[in-house]
């Protein structure tokens, strides 16, 4: 089981409580993807304006993310909630950070 967590920020003077009630509210559709992705235990956690995203998968390809964005219902989806977040880059790759397990205990 691989496991991926990435950052994102909300945008100033977002809503939060929206962006939960679209989540809240996920279109079936997407969620759909997400099982045939082998996504497994998808969360996203806040901290003051800090999201946390985390997700498990058995085929411990990232790549499956970047997958998703050519498809048009994960444009959609990102464009439904472009007002809300942006991700956290890597300053000196652009590339979205990924934070490193340092410990597990199962």
């Amino acid at each position: 089981m691989k496991r991926f967590v990435s950052v994102m920020k909300f945008k100033e003077g977002a809503d939060k409580q929206e962006y939960k009630r679209r989540h809240d509210n996920i279109w079936p559709e997407l969620s759909d993807l997400m099982t045939r992705r082998g996504m497994k235990n998808y969360s996203i956690w806040l901290y003051e304006d800090l999201l946390f995203s985390y997700y498990e998968t058995e085929t411990g390809a990232r790549g499956n993310l970047e997958q998703e964005g050519d498809s048009e219902l994960e444009k959609r989806w990102a464009e439904y909630m472009e007002d809300f977040i942006e991700h956290v880059k890597d300053a000196a790759t652009g590339v979205d950070i990924q934070l490193e397990q340092m410990f597990l205990h199962e």
